[in-house]
This record gives structure tokens, sequence and C-alpha cells, in this order.
């Protein structure tokens, strides 16, 4: 039985699988575009495009990606947001990143760093304490702890 393959020609099953699992193929390098894409964004300061880009590539993602892939572009992706100025976003984007390396120490920092930009300084605190008990000499959060206590003083409540 010959099967319609959606591009107007009708080839056997077989072929129809080889078809799509080419198509998975293609897909991971549009992914990879996109990424690229979005580096070069980067790098020239240009963060909104930077952030379309790597949603772009984010919403490619299938098995053929790696965690270790899906982690960097989570974590590009919020860091263009960051810079964007979309926060809500970017905290979105580092809590995906979040879920595949959950204690890494970049994810929690720039969690916190979403967290105090908009306004949640309760979550904030909360997780520079956690983050602390992880990593105890670490002066990023140390930095951000005693920033936090004086830059919102209802914080000392929380």
């Amino acid at each position: 039985i010959e099967k319609d393959n959606g591009k107007g020609y009708f080839n056997p099953d077989d072929i129809q699988v080889q078809s799509n699992e080419n198509f998975k193929e293609i897909k991971a390098g549009y992914a990879s575009s996109y990424k690229n894409l979005a580096d070069i964004y980067a790098s020239k300061n240009d963060f909104k495009n930077s952030a379309y880009y790597y949603e772009k590539a984010v919403n490619l993602f299938n098995d053929n990606f790696s965690k270790e892939q899906k982690f960097e572009i989570y974590m590009r992706r919020g860091v263009a947001l960051l810079n964007a100025k979309v926060y809500q976003e970017a905290l979105e984007s580092f809590r995906e990143a979040e879920k595949i390396s959950p204690k890494n120490e970049k994810v929690l920092l720039f969690l916190i760093i979403s967290y105090e930009k908009i306004g949640m300084i309760k979550e904030a605190l909360d997780m520079t304490k956690s983050a602390l008990k992880i990593y105890p000499d670490n002066e990023d959060f140390s930095s951000l702890f005693v920033n936090i206590l004086r830059t919102y003083p209802e914080a000392t409540k929380f």
C-alpha cells in the first residue's frame, strides 16, 4: 500500500519511514543553525534576535539532542532574554535548564538574578540561601545575598 508522503507523491511505507528519519536529521540541523544564528546575534549584543533564534532552536528539540546541548541552549536563551530585559521568559528558560542540571552554579545564579529582576524577592533570597549551603565559598552568591538585603529592607522579614 502506498501513502501520500505529504509532498504529493505516493511511496511504500518503508520509503516513508526513511524519509521521516531523514527529516529528523534535517530538523536537528535546523536547530543547530538557529543556535548558531542566535550566538552571532548575541555576539553583536542584539539580544532580542538572539533570544528569538534560541527559541526557534528550542522548538526543534528532539531525541537527537543531548541533555548537555539542551542545557546550553536554555542557558544561552535565558542570558539573551535577561540582557533584552525580558525577565519572566528568562526565568522560564533558566527553570528548563534547572530541570536538566538542578544544582548547577550558573543556573542557580541566573535564577536568583531573574527572580530579583521580576520582583520575586522572597524567592531570590530563599534560592540564594540554598545556593550558599551548596556553594558556601561562592562570592557571587554572597554578594547577591548582601545586595538583596541592602536593596530590599523588607527581605530581612523573610
